[in-house]
Order: C-alpha cells, then sequence, then structure tokens
C-alpha cells in the first residue's frame, strides 16, 4: 500500500505542512504586521466577551451558582480562544494560490505514485519586482524533477523560471522543501537585483 494513502502518514504530513505554514507566516510578521490584525480583533472580541460574561455573573445572588459558573465560563472561554485561535491561524497562514498550484502540479502528474502533489507552503513577492518565490513542501518530489520538468511547470503556472530551483530552509539545505523564483508569463530578461531575508 502506496503510504500516501495511509491515513496516519497523511495526517502526518498534513500537520508537518501546516507547521511549516505557520513558520513562514511567523516570519512574514515582521515585514507585514498588518497580518496580525485578525487575531487581534479576535482577541478584543474575546475581551469584551469577558466583560459582558463578568457583568453577568455579578449578577448572581448565589454564591454557589456564582462559582459554578465562573470556573465554567472560564474553562469555556479558553477552550473557545484557542480552538478559534488555531482556526484563524490555519486560515491566514493558508498560501492564497495553494489550491491552484497543487491542482496544475496534479494535472502534469508532478506527485509521487498515486500520492498527492506538493504543498505550497509560502510565496513571497520579491520587492520592487514581478519576482515570487514558492516554497513547496516536496517530499517525495525529488529537485531533479523540478528541473527536468521546468517547461510542464512554467506552462501549468503561466511562469517562468528566474533562478534554478533549489532546496529550501535556512541553510538551503531542507531536501523536502523546493523553492521556485518565478516571474509571470514566458521568458524575459530580469535586471532586478533578487534578494529576500525570508528563506
Amino acid at each position: 500500500m502506496n503510504p500516501y494513502f495511509d491515513r496516519k502518514t497523511r495526517s502526518k504530513r498534513i500537520r508537518k505542512i501546516n507547521v511549516l505554514r505557520f513558520y513562514y507566516f511567523s516570519k512574514s510578521i515582521f515585514k507585514k504586521p498588518w497580518r496580525m490584525i485578525p487575531i487581534l480583533f479576535l482577541v478584543l472580541f474575546f475581551v469584551w466577551l469577558w466583560n459582558c460574561s463578568q457583568a453577568f455573573l455579578s449578577q448572581l445572588d448565589n454564591e454557589f451558582l456564582h462559582t459554578l459558573f465562573l470556573y465554567g465560563l472560564s474553562v469555556s472561554t479558553i477552550l473557545l480562544f484557542f480552538s478559534l485561535l488555531i482556526v484563524l491561524l490555519l486560515l491566514i497562514s493558508y498560501p492564497p494560490r495553494a489550491k491552484r498550484y497543487e491542482s496544475a502540479l496534479m494535472q502534469i502528474d508532478l506527485a509521487p505514485t498515486n500520492g498527492v502533489p506538493p504543498a505550497l507552503i509560502a510565496q513571497m513577492r520579491i520587492k520592487n519586482t514581478k519576482v515570487t518565490r514558492l516554497v513547496f513542501y516536496s517530499l517525495g518530489v525529488s529537485l531533479k524533477e523540478w528541473v527536468t520538468r521546468q517547461e510542464e511547470i512554467e506552462d501549468s503556472f503561466n511562469v517562468h523560471y528566474v533562478e534554478a530551483p533549489q532546496y529550501g530552509g535556512r541553510k538551503g539545505n531542507n531536501r523536502n522543501l523546493i523553492v521556485l523564483t518565478v516571474a509571470p508569463g514566458v521568458s524575459s530578461s530580469c535586471k532586478e537585483v533578487l534578494y529576500d531575508d525570508e528563506l
């Protein structure tokens, strides 16, 4: 049985992808602090909710009921907050074009046998250029395939390679991560200096 069809393996893969997406999202916050706005709204909502609940509890005359409601409300609020926080983080760390790129890779069959295509982890636009760096979790698809099947990938993404595919990670030695540096459309001369310290 192919490991990609094993439920435990799939769950492990999904967790790994979500952790990587959150990691890249966290790094992007320093350059794009506005990405924290949804989390700020969530915190403010729960502060308001907590204040409302305290106002309700203050109206209870029965000390036993007051204590019971206080503990129940505290536990429920904390659990609800962290549950919604996790869901929110999954949503805002999800790259906008992930489905599109993964579907394109599936169409050209760039995936392990009977498996799933590489997952887009992050996309980072290089400042003052039209160039974007795409980071894929590519376990099961080697760097060689990203190189040898360049034309198919470029056509399916409607981009062209600006640089050769590379391994990702802080030191560029993570073989599970593949970084594509691409620009829209067909190849043209790219005179911009490419630089990005988010990788």
